[in-house]
């Protein structure tokens, strides 16, 4: 299984350059051609196989231009049942722990508690991040609520989210974008004259759109002259 066992940053050569990418616990970055000469298949018999996969519910896949990122589905269900096992097993062979075994179970038990809240501070899907749009930007400032609520619905739009995600995924980030919009009359369509509004497809476009709102470029009147429409 070449799932992560653990959320981790890799490092892959798009293009030219290289690319920091966050693979998330139970993903694995996919490439077709790779895959298939690995497993000595044809590139579209390896292509059917994940689309069957998908279909079956057993994965999800998130599309980027130069590589997949395919999710395990239900991983923690699976990790849960190896623990239970493996609980079993332990108190099969040794009915009396000793101080050392708690010890190591406290540990295990406080570690896990940490990745329970580290969880609690970044999105997780693009979808979380869609219902973080509606419900703290959208509905607050009164903007456009985003309808597309699966990656079916709009697979470009998904596929941006979770490229910007895999770079800024903490929740904290986010909020200062937040802070930002609503401290702009423009990017809130309230300039006279000025009827257009920041949507979510304008925020997560491309790397430069959040980074200009967090930079204050769109605070004032004298900001807008930076405006692309990108």
């Amino acid at each position: 299984m070449k799932a992560s066992k653990k959320d981790r940053w890799v490092t892959i050569q798009t293009g030219k350059g290289d690319t920091e990418i966050l693979v998330k616990e139970g993903e694995f970055i996919f490439g077709r051609l790779v895959s298939a000469e690995e497993l000595d298949m044809k590139p579209s018999s390896v292509r059917n196989r994940i689309k069957k996969l998908k279909k079956l519910r057993n994965v999800d896949i998130q599309v980027d231009t130069h590589y997949s990122i395919i999710s395990i589905c239900n991983w923690q269900d699976y990790q849960g049942n190896k623990n239970k096992s493996g609980q079993a097993s332990g108190q099969a062979e040794d009915s009396q722990r000793t101080g050392k075994g708690q010890a190591k179970d406290t540990d295990k038990n406080v570690k896990n508690v940490k990745n329970e809240k580290k969880k609690d501070n970044i999105f997780v899907t693009p979808s979380q991040f869609v219902q973080w749009w509606n419900k703290e930007i959208a509905e607050l400032l009164e903007l456009k609520k985003c309808l597309r609520l699966k990656s079916e619905d709009d697979p470009t739009l998904f596929i941006h989210i979770g490229t910007r995600l895999r770079k800024h995924p903490e929740i904290e980030y986010w909020e200062r974008v937040k802070a930002k919009i609503a401290s702009s009359p423009y990017l809130l369509g309230q300039l006279k004259g000025k009827q257009w509004k920041i949507t979510i497809d304008f925020l997560v476009k491309n790397e430069g759109n959040h980074l200009k709102i967090l930079e204050g470029t769109y605070e004032s009147k004298q900001g807008i002259k930076y405006f692309t429409g990108d």
